[in-house]
């Protein structure tokens, strides 16, 4: 009778415990708003009027588990504005991302992570009504920290760097949410 209680208890703990484990394993959604500047390649004859402009990002992910978590993102990262030969030339960039991140639990609520990925950029650049358009495939990598609100909510700041041959610098903060 004793064996079958031990027995018994066991299992019921070990059944308690499955859940917590299974928390790492989770999907999560968020978004960040934050600004990114274009550094640009220097180039003769082209005057850099604007080179920052408020950026935004939308995020899925998985936690594998408390240090690696998978990441897709689709990424606005604004306008910039310069003259070429006395026109004015507006660029627009946008890109889809998919990342992992290495995580580095400081607390139960504050962390910090790195991001090392892949992404797509497309841009579009309009002069005096004519538009051209262009993409790139790079690398994309940075570093942030997230604290935990609740076991569901955590805010978010990072840095982000696309290495096109324009780099892209973005910082930003956000929100994302647990399931």
């Amino acid at each position: 009778m004793k064996k079958t209680m031990l027995s018994a208890a066991m299992i019921v703990a070990a059944s308690l415990s499955a859940p917590a484990m299974a928390d790492d394993n989770s999907f999560y959604l968020g978004a960040s708003l934050g600004q990114t500047k274009v550094n640009f390649e220097e180039v003769s004859g082209v005057e850099i009027k604007d080179d920052k402009d408020t950026s935004w990002k939308i995020f899925a992910g998985y936690n594998l588990n408390e240090n690696v978590a998978f990441e897709l993102t689709y990424h606005d990262f604004g306008k910039s504005e310069a003259v070429v030969s006395s026109v004015d030339v507006d660029v627009e960039a946008e890109g889809y991302s998919l990342s992992v991140l290495g995580k580095l639990p400081v607390s139960e609520q504050f962390g910090l992570f790195g991001r090392l990925g892949y992404i797509h950029v497309d841009a579009e650049a309009e002069a005096s009504g004519v538009t051209a358009n262009g993409d790139a495939d790079d690398v994309l990598f940075g570093i942030g920290a997230e604290y935990a609100v609740s076991e569901a909510v955590s805010l978010r700041a990072e840095w982000e760097r696309v290495n096109t041959d324009d780099e892209l610098n973005t910082f930003s903060a956000g929100i994302s949410y647990n399931f």
